[in-house]
């Protein structure tokens, strides 16, 4: 039988942080890596002294206050040590009054969050996991709570059939779409984030995060972008009403393929077309810039972007967030 501790213990502990940071089974296709909250709660299974399952217990305020989100789950094909893992990580929120716990989840929507499912083949920004996880998940009592897909489509002059008429309807309608000016980004992106913490609201699970932390994390990834695929859209006041984020897969070195990754709009102006807009410019654009393909990156089954342009449209990849309600 193999011998497997537990280990619980907070980010004080610098020893322990280093050996549960030293367990990655996952590849990393993120820009960058999220950072662990200074309040969390980590627990790690160790199998014969070698760390084999990891996870965090992570506040978050602004969530219903019976729930806990569970995240930075890392894990070996080890069943037992993962059962372990789970029951433990299910009574200590029992003993905080929790009654669900989500996951997995880095702490919000804004950071790393879902499986991906055993499916595909992954891009650039994309969410990867442990063909095994999964069933990790599911065996221990997590229910599917979210679906979420991504696709795949082919680029050529009949990828944007409506872009010619949105133009000129918009423009005659004061709308104009610019793109990122790399000298000004840091003032834009203020502006983008202003726009999101409206524009996401009624997001499922949406929280919102600080202007400090949102600077942070994507001043640094719009620096590397082509600016020629942040797309901004305002209105006749030259307010911003919308934005598009795309980039380049930098893990295809054979042709140019693009990430349609984030396109928000402010409420006011939803229902209108201009997200098709939005996001048949960047088609377009990227067609004439010589790409060959496009992704558009983890949508909600629900999410209206996601009916745009379907019949082109092949869902290449799958990713589920789970819960366990434990009352």
């Amino acid at each position: 039988m193999p011998k497997l501790t537990l280990h619980q213990f907070d980010g004080g502990n610098q020893e322990l942080q280093q050996v549960f940071c030293s367990l990655r089974e996952t590849l990393r296709y993120q820009f960058s890596e999220d950072s662990y909250p200074d309040d969390a709660t980590f627990f790690m299974v160790m199998h014969n002294g070698t760390p084999a399952a990891r996870a965090a217990v992570i506040p978050n305020l602004l969530m219903p206050p019976e729930t806990a989100l569970i995240g930075f789950f890392e894990a070996k094909n080890e069943p037992q040590a993962v059962k372990l893992l789970f029951d433990v990580i299910v009574e200590h929120c029992r003993t905080l009054g929790k009654k669900r716990v989500i996951g997995p989840i880095n702490g919000s929507t804004w950071q790393t969050y879902r499986v991906a499912l055993p499916i595909g083949e992954a891009f650039f920004l994309d969410v990867v996991s442990q063909p095994y996880y999964q069933s990790l998940f599911e065996e221990n009592g997590f229910i599917t709570l979210a679906d979420y897909f991504s696709s795949k489509s082919e680029l050529d002059a009949n990828a944007f059939p409506k872009w010619e008429e949105h133009h000129r309807i918009f423009t005659d309608q004061g709308f104009s779409i610019q793109t990122l000016n790399p000298h000004e980004a840091e003032t834009q992106l203020h502006e983008i984030y202003a726009l999101s913490t409206v524009g996401f609201q009624n997001n499922f699970l949406y929280t919102p995060i600080s202007e400090e932390l949102f600077m942070a994390k994507y001043l640094p990834l719009m620096m590397k972008a082509d600016p020629r695929f942040i797309f901004l859209l305002r209105d006749s006041a030259n307010r911003l009403v919308g934005y598009h984020f795309a980039i380049r897969n930098i893990l295809c070195q054979n042709r140019l393929e693009l990430v349609q990754k984030t396109i928000a709009l402010s409420p006011e102006f939803r229902g209108r077309g201009l997200g098709g807009y939005l996001m048949e410019n960047c088609r377009r654009d990227a067609w004439l810039n010589g790409y060959s393909v496009v992704y558009h990156a983890l949508m909600h089954i629900d999410n209206v972007s996601a009916k745009f342009n379907a019949e082109r449209q092949r869902a290449i990849r799958r990713y589920k967030l789970y819960y366990k309600d434990i009352s």
